[in-house]
């Protein structure tokens, strides 16, 4: 960000005031400490939801094995390390036959987790996964291990790019129970700028 940052929200913040904190996560709490977890809608054609699943555990090689199970709508007690595909009656899909699903991710955080992320979303689109405008995505960031000041920054960078990131968020999300803008005023986004601790 620039040296005097404006957003829409008419709110200037000084450069330090709108750090991005990854690289000081990394350096001061290590990055293994900083893990999330992602889930995402979409669907697949042309086979069940339990057929999309022993398609991608069919691939499972040694060295290189990504354990997915079918499952109910945040079913609890399925595994640690279990990419889960539950059930989600939101998307829509297309096509005559198709299987819609919400992907849950294990926590994410450790190189060897990320490597096994990035396959599972690889399996994921060579059996023809995908999704459309009633799918959406998120993700759970672990926040436990972050400065005030890190926790700070990072509300604010997320204040002042709201209106450039909800330009990602499809027309059909926009307003949904999970899609929505911080609500807060100019004033109070000060304060919290200015403040040393927790309000």
């Amino acid at each position: 960000l620039s040296a005097s940052p404006q957003s829409t929200t008419g709110l200037v913040l000084t450069r330090n005031q709108t750090q991005l904190i990854a690289p000081k996560v990394s350096s001061e709490i290590g990055t293994d400490s900083m893990t999330f977890g992602f889930e995402s809608e979409g669907f697949v054609d042309e086979m069940t939801k339990q057929q999309a699943v022993d398609r991608l555990n069919g691939m499972n090689r040694r060295g290189a094995t990504v354990q997915f199970k079918s499952t109910r709508y945040h079913q609890r007690g399925v595994g640690r390390t279990i990419y889960k595909l539950e059930d989600d009656g939101s998307v829509q899909g297309t096509g005559n036959r198709y299987a819609p699903f919400e992907l849950v991710t294990p926590v994410i955080g450790r190189n060897s987790t990320v490597d096994k992320f990035k396959l599972a979303l690889d399996r994921l689109r060579s059996i023809g996964a995908r999704n459309d405008s009633t799918g959406g995505v998120h993700i759970h960031l672990q926040a436990s291990g972050l400065t005030w000041e890190q926790q700070r920054n990072w509300y604010l960078n997320a204040y002042l790019l709201q209106p450039f990131l909800m330009q990602c968020v499809p027309y059909s999300w926009r307003g949904r129970d999970f899609s929505h803008q911080i609500q807060t005023t100019t004033e109070r986004a000060v304060k919290i700028a200015e403040a040393t601790s927790y309000m």
